[in-house]
């Protein structure tokens, strides 16, 4: 269930602990280096706080982690390997301390993509929200590697919750650098029916614009048939409403990336029209719809994922 690291521990190596269940990690402040895959696939930690002294995380070292939400990287980390903590479907907050960022490449983590015409390979950003040190955002939005995610804010993020009737609690992880916040897993969500996500929320006297729903935010939600989503909402993140019972649903002007799996098996829609202003659609986005029968791609797509209607039935 645990793993507890002994003082004095310098090296992680390749591998050490991938593919095991443990839930929680506790690192030894005289670790400086985490090998390629040392926890991939370590499907029940839910937090990862790399300490203070570690300077290299090796490829795929906190990759396809089902359960992380959060991970910290310290001030004096100075390696990164490729894919470090790619296909965490539930990681929405990465939090670095380093104030003075390091040249990465695209691949750390932005989200693969390969071009079949031109056989060539490209990233684009992953849905986590990057959090920074106060002052330092300039620093990161200059070096590409660090764009590759959804956002860049600077300081701590804060959960707000509005109760709807005893019924359910709707949860916002709101970012006060930008004042923007992200619809995320919340109370009682397989009791919801009907929802208008509003376009901002009041948090003591101050708008806070609703940008995102999070990974996995309305996933399960075998009640939820009907959704109004804001014009303010800019993406729709991994497994936002997989195996939902959504089968009325508005997509607004503002919308540009929908994210991987986002809509996988949702049975109840028939058609979707998708507005022009969308940019990404991700991997697998609209598979296992096995009722849809028409989708509508406007002119404004870039990328596309892999199977993005793939299905077994149709």
């Amino acid at each position: 269930e645990s793993v507890v690291l002994p003082i004095g521990l310098e090296t992680i190596g390749k591998e050490a602990f991938r593919n095991i269940g443990v839930g929680e990690i506790n690192f030894p402040t005289t670790l400086k280096t985490i090998g390629a895959h040392a926890f991939e696939n370590c499907w029940n930690v839910k937090k990862v706080v790399i300490p203070e002294g570690v300077e290299t995380v090796g490829e795929y070292a906190f990759s396809y982690m089902g359960s992380l939400t959060r991970i910290e990287l310290p001030a004096s980390l100075n390696n990164l390997g490729y894919s470090v903590i790619t296909q965490n479907a539930m990681l929405t907050d990465v939090i670095s301390n380093i104030t003075d960022p390091f040249l990465i490449d695209s691949n750390v983590f932005g989200i693969y993509h390969w071009n079949e015409e031109t056989n060539t390979e490209f990233y684009t950003p992953s849905p986590y929200t990057l959090y920074v040190p106060a002052g330092t955002k300039s620093k990161y939005q200059a070096i590409p590697g660090w764009t590759m995610f959804a956002s860049i804010e600077e300081g701590e993020p804060f959960d707000y919750d509005i109760n709807f009737a005893d019924l359910f609690t709707l949860k916002f992880r709101c970012s006060p650098d930008s004042r923007t916040a992200t619809l995320i897993q919340g109370e009682n969500y397989d009791r919801i029916t009907q929802l208008s996500i509003p376009a901002t929320i009041d948090v003591n006297g101050v708008n806070y614009r609703v940008k995102a729903i999070g990974s996995y935010a309305l996933a399960n939600c075998w009640q939820l048939t009907k959704v109004i989503l804001p014009e303010s909402l800019v993406s729709i993140g991994s497994y936002a409403f997989s195996w939902s019972a959504v089968s009325s649903i508005n997509f607004p002007s503002t919308l540009k990336t929908i994210y991987e799996h986002a809509f996988w098996d949702c049975d109840g829609l028939t058609e979707v029209k998708l507005p022009e202003g969308l940019e990404i659609i991700g991997n697998r986005a609209f598979a296992e719809c096995s009722n849809l029968e028409s989708l509508v791609i406007p002119s404004t797509v870039k990328d596309f994922g892999w199977g993005i209607i793939n299905s077994d039935d149709k």
